[in-house]
């Protein structure tokens, strides 16, 4: 700790002056930095919250910039039972009848509910019961049964191993693990009101993608569970395969509960045929979504196709509100002011100037002739962006007037110059990114002059207060010259005084 104590000499308050001195030359620097400091992040803050209104007036133009915006399109539909819809900017303005067929579905197939421990002997004639009393399927006791299934999609497929001590369980979880290059085959077991049963359904759906199976059963001479399950009762080739094309439908056997088969579809009297039901771009920009079929009989289902600006009306009005925005805030930050607390942190600034010119669009014209105020936008007194409501929403519907060369034309269309020029300040490296640069730029070599401020100051401090001490401790010596050369005289005989 610095113990200093002054002025004991000459009876000055030396603290006191040293302090007047220091804060004669250092409060004016000071004063200087900070209000320089208080400016240059007020600069900092302008710009921050400029460029940010500016990005959001350059999304806009942006997607002002896009052609398939000015072709907006949109549908009516009677009734959604049959198939919903969407519709691209592409789609043909029209009528269309569509009459659905048939809906696409996937290949189901589902083993029996029962099985017989003794393999039955099949009635002569079809329809007769069976003698044997079949046993309900337990997914979780074991089947006592070998061979190998090979389960295929479109033909092609891959086979499993059975083995004597797997589950109904077992071996849809072997299905479902199977790969294929073509769509797979999903399994599921089902609580029936006889028993289990396995589902096997493939993930695809039409014609192309139905299952098919070929089983191997190494007890075809005993109680054959594996042809029971997979297989037609009706033969025990060996192996035996069984094919819904061509193998007929039994009480006992596999059964194919849905076959895989495409949509058929009409529209307007064409005929349509597709292996999923969800068909996208079956017209240009026309997507449907199947639901189900039409009823023999029922009429096709009306969709109309016209041309919708609501997107396009909405986007302008953005542009307008964000352009109005941008250049309030500039107005805002540039405004000169009466005094310093008035001024704003970007009066005189040539970078928000220049911004505020770029967005000047007055007598902005297209090659056909075209402005903004044929479309019903024009500037205010106030040097705002105003929309005739009324006039802008039928010059949008005006099928005569060319609107997206207004703003895309790529010499002087309002989005397309605009954007480009706006994106020149926002993007990065701009001229805002620079000027902010240069503003922190500003702001460390402050930092820089308030240190070199700070040793000078302390410096000069030190050299005062040597000063000022030197000068107390002569005064001191004086004072007591004095007093000495007083206590002499004060001793001389008075006779020796009266002489002098």
């Amino acid at each position: 700790m610095d113990i200093r104590m002054t002025g004991l000499g000459s009876g000055f308050d030396i603290d006191k002056l040293v302090k007047a001195y220091i804060d004669a030359e250092k409060v004016p620097q000071e004063a200087l930095m900070n209000n320089k400091r208080t400016r240059l992040e007020s600069q900092l803050s302008a710009f921050g919250q400029l460029e940010s209104q500016a990005s959001l007036l350059n999304q806009t133009l942006t997607e002002l910039s896009k052609t398939d915006i000015y072709s907006g399109k949109n549908y009516t539909l009677e009734t959604t039972d049959y198939f919903t819809a969407t519709v691209a900017n592409d789609a043909n303005i029209g009528m269309y009848d569509i009459q659905v067929q048939k809906i696409a579905q996937a290949s189901t197939l589902a083993t029996p509910a029962e099985v017989f421990l003794t393999y039955p002997s099949i009635p002569a004639n079809p329809g007769d019961p069976i003698a044997e009393t079949p046993n309900s399927m337990d997914p979780d006791t074991s089947l006592g049964a070998s061979g190998s299934l090979t389960v295929k999609v479109n033909g092609m497929g891959q086979a499993i191993t059975i083995t004597s001590d797997m589950t109904l369980q077992d071996i849809s979880r072997e299905i479902n693990q199977i790969e294929m290059s073509t769509p797979f085959v999903q399994t599921s077991l089902v609580a029936a009101a006889k028993g289990t049963q396995l589902m096997l359904a493939s993930e695809a759906l039409g014609e192309d993608y139905k299952i098919s199976l070929d089983v191997v059963d190494d007890d075809i001479s005993g109680n054959a569970v594996l042809t029971q399950l997979f297989g037609d009762p009706s033969t025990l080739a060996e192996p035996l395969k069984y094919d819904p094309a061509t193998d007929p439908a039994s009480d006992y056997g596999i059964q194919e509960l849905r076959a895989g088969e495409d949509a058929e579809f009409t529209i307007n009297g064409i005929q349509f045929k597709k292996s999923s039901n969800s068909l996208k771009d079956v017209m240009p920009g026309l997507n449907l979504e199947l639901n189900r079929a039409h009823n023999v009989g029922d009429l096709p289902t009306r969709m109309s196709v016209y041309l919708d600006q609501t997107q396009l009306l909405e986007l302008v009005y953005t542009f307008v509100d964000q352009h109005n925005a941008t250049t309030t805030q500039i107005k805002d930050y540039s405004f000169a002011g009466l005094n310093e607390e008035s001024r704003g942190p970007l009066a005189g600034d040539y970078l928000a100037n220049s911004l505020k010119r770029a967005l000047e669009i007055r007598g902005t014209v297209s090659s056909s002739g075209i402005s903004l105020g044929t479309i019903g936008i024009q500037y205010n007194q106030y040097g705002f962006l105003e929309v005739d409501q009324q006039k802008l929403t039928d010059a949008l519907a005006d099928e005569d007037l060319d609107v997206s060369e207004l703003f895309l034309d790529a010499d002087q269309g309002v989005a397309v110059t605009m954007q480009k020029t706006v994106d020149a300040f926002i993007r990065m490296g701009g001229s805002f990114d620079a000027r902010v640069d240069t503003i922190n730029q500003s702001l460390e070599d402050l930092v820089d002059q308030q240190e070199q401020l700070d040793e000078m100051i302390a410096a000069r401090e030190a050299m005062l207060y040597q000063k000022f001490n030197l000068m107390d401790e002569i005064m001191d010596r004086m004072e007591k010259t004095r007093e000495n050369l007083k206590n002499l005289f004060d001793t001389l005989p008075t006779n020796s005084k009266n002489k002098d």
